[in-house]
């Protein structure tokens, strides 16, 4: 909470403060006096007495109040530390996707392709553990929540679409056999529409992870 904020509450307990005081005023004026008002003399007593009461009532109500706003502004700090924190962490994890997007020249079940597939899952598990350590405490953080959900789903999205489009390869490469003179039998178009089918589909979710990633900077605490 910023400052600011936090003066405006203390500003708006005040107010309230001050209405009920005067409105008790009000009243015991009305309860205590004798009628008609105009043909009594002013009791000095009984005004003190409401005062006294009045202004003691007041601080009973103002003290936990401000404790109250005091409470809740150290509470709202303390989450957006904890959030500034964890995605800080976030980001570093983010930042490491670019090099875990290019699966170029990998062949299906290499060492290399099932050794970055392992690192994007596990890329996912820590992002999910982060997330699980955000507390939703606005419609900012709320859709960092989102975003992170989303990136987490593209990112799964990016594996399966990338192991189907080496699959679909494979069997084009099967098609064209020396034999065949590349002839194109209807197991290869079908091949090939897949590989485009595919192809373009991770290119499409590698553009979403990326613009996603942008979304998901550090949340400093203003």
């Amino acid at each position: 909470m910023s400052n600011k904020e936090l003066e405006n509450r203390i500003l708006k307990v005040g107010m309230w403060i001050f209405t009920f005081f005067f409105w008790y005023l009000v009243i015991a004026f009305f309860l205590k006096s004798d009628y008609p008002i105009y043909n009594q003399p002013f009791n000095r007593k009984d005004a003190y007495e409401v005062l006294r009461d009045g202004l003691t009532l007041s601080a009973y109500f103002l003290a936990p109040a401000v404790a109250c706003v005091l409470f809740n502004d150290w509470r709202s700090q303390h989450i957006e530390i904890k959030n500034e924190e964890v995605t800080q962490d976030i980001w570093k994890l983010v930042d490491r996707i670019s090099v875990l997007l290019n699966f170029s020249g990998y062949a299906l079940n290499s060492k290399d392709f099932n050794k970055n597939q392992y690192n994007i899952y596990q890329l996912i598990i820590n992002l999910n553990t982060k997330k699980d350590l955000l507390r939703l405490s606005g419609s900012e953080i709320k859709a960092y929540h989102n975003n992170l959900n989303e990136l987490t789903s593209l990112l799964r999205k990016l594996v399966e679409n990338y192991v189907d489009a080496t699959f679909a390869n494979n069997r084009a490469n099967d098609e064209r056999v020396p034999e065949k003179h590349y002839k194109k039998t209807p197991e290869l178009n079908q091949a090939l529409q897949d590989v485009i089918k595919y192809s373009d589909e991770v290119n499409r979710i590698k553009k979403e992870i990326t613009d996603i990633s942008l979304k998901l900077k550090p949340l400093y605490v203003k």
